[in-house]
């Protein structure tokens, strides 16, 4: 049995089919949990379920992409590669899609902290989960007025949320600004201290209970009566698997594309400030809305990270892009103080209707998917790794797994 993918979502599925009996081995090109796993947000985001295109978005994306601090960031020279992917994420916006994937979004939500903490206990790494709730932060009544509908889409699928003044949150969070207008309090979220060292302690478990990890790069498959006999790897040679699980986040599509599958994933390209010396105290995440980021306190500092860039996967980053969102941090932080520290990019795997894929292959019939979990690899990666675990197995999914097709596209 082998994985494509060592960040969260192909470490979860390891652990869970180890679980399930099988022998395992996992193979990526870096280390465990050394890209996105790395770098994220750390949230256990279980009310983020509604998709980020939405009706009337079509007439604010040029106003975005004038701004160079705007929320998205796109280079004149990949516009045209982006333009299929870009009408695709358009249409996923309309009303009826917009609550069809968000119900499907809610299915995986629902699972999420159960399947966190079946890996946590395995690994014994429960002390690196925390936190009651997120606040979501408005600066003015306003703002969560035209918002509310998706509040309501969310309490509709069973995550009530409730709003509080500005001042009932200052008084939670005192380093907050006073002059904020509102907040939302989304109950059941969590967070980790260190989202890297969440999931280098599942690769730790998997491999004490016999898995194997190997540092290598697959550049392709031997392909014989519709199913992979081997898969070739850069360094040489081939390792032989009975079953193959591709979860390797925003090169998945890469590996797809050689198994018949044509995928529309684009790498979502986030950033984020992680600073050790800010003088800010918080009890838990936040999410400014009106900044676009998330503020996050972790064992090692305060994160600062957010916005959305296409540009490939190969182009160097823009760290601009994460100086713009510390000055937007300092207006509801204004005590925010030394700004230095470690910045970050990272490719997050992005699928135009926002839910992932997750299923068996149409094309190979011993090949299975998990990607293109966008935002939400660290929410859904242990979900999906028990539902890759039950399909391996013969057994029937515990949920639907219509919504998330690989051919859905």
């Amino acid at each position: 049995m082998l994985v494509i993918g060592a960040g969260v979502v192909g470490i979860s599925c390891a652990m869970f089919l180890q679980r399930a009996g099988f022998a395992v081995s996992v193979i990526d090109r870096v280390g465990s949990g050394e890209s996105c796993s790395f770098g994220n947000a750390s949230g256990v985001a279980i009310t983020e379920m509604l998709p980020i295109s939405r009706p009337g978005m079509a007439m604010k994306v040029p106003g975005w992409l004038l701004d160079p601090d705007g929320p998205l960031s796109v280079p004149v020279s990949y516009m045209p590669r982006l333009a299929p992917w870009m009408l695709r994420f358009l249409r996923a916006g309309s009303a009826q899609r917009v609550r069809e994937l968000a119900v499907a979004a809610a299915a995986l939500a629902r699972c999420s902290i159960d399947d966190h903490e079946i890996l946590l206990s395995a690994a014994n790494a429960k002390h690196l989960l925390f936190g009651d709730f997120c606040a979501s932060i408005y600066d003015r009544e306003s703002e969560y007025e035209r918002a509310k509908a998706d509040w309501d889409l969310r309490a509709e699928l069973g995550f009530p949320c409730h709003k509080i003044s500005g001042a009932e949150m200052h008084e939670l969070e005192p380093d907050i600004s006073p002059d904020i207008g509102c907040a939302v309090i989304m109950d059941g979220w969590r967070n980790y201290s260190d989202p890297y060292r969440f999931v280098t302690a599942l690769a730790e478990c998997f491999v004490r209970n016999g898995g194997t990890i190997v540092c290598d790069e697959v550049v392709g498959f031997d392909v014989e009566n519709s199913q992979v006999n081997a898969v070739r790897l850069a360094a040489g040679g081939a390792h032989r698997s009975d079953h193959v699980v591709v979860a390797a986040g925003a090169w998945s599509h890469l590996l797809a594309e050689q198994l018949g599958s044509s995928v529309p994933l684009e790498a979502d390209r986030g950033y984020n400030t992680t600073m050790p010396n800010t003088g800010i105290k918080l009890g838990r995440q936040l999410v400014y809305e009106a900044g676009g980021l998330a503020v996050t306190p972790l064992s090692e500092g305060l994160r600062i990270g957010g916005a959305v860039e296409f540009a490939g996967l190969d182009a160097p980053p823009n760290y601009r892009r994460a100086d713009a969102m510390l000055r937007k941090a300092s207006k509801i932080l204004p005590g925010l103080k030394d700004t230095s520290g470690t910045q970050w990019m990272g490719h997050r795997p992005a699928l135009p209707d926002f839910v992932p894929v997750i299923g068996r292959s149409p094309v190979i019939s011993n090949v299975f998917y998990t990607f293109g979990h966008g935002h939400l690899g660290l929410t859904w990666g242990p979900t999906s790794g028990r539902l890759v675990a039950e399909m391996v197995a013969g057994q029937p999914p515990s949920l639907d797994l219509e919504p998330y097709r690989v051919d859905r596209f």
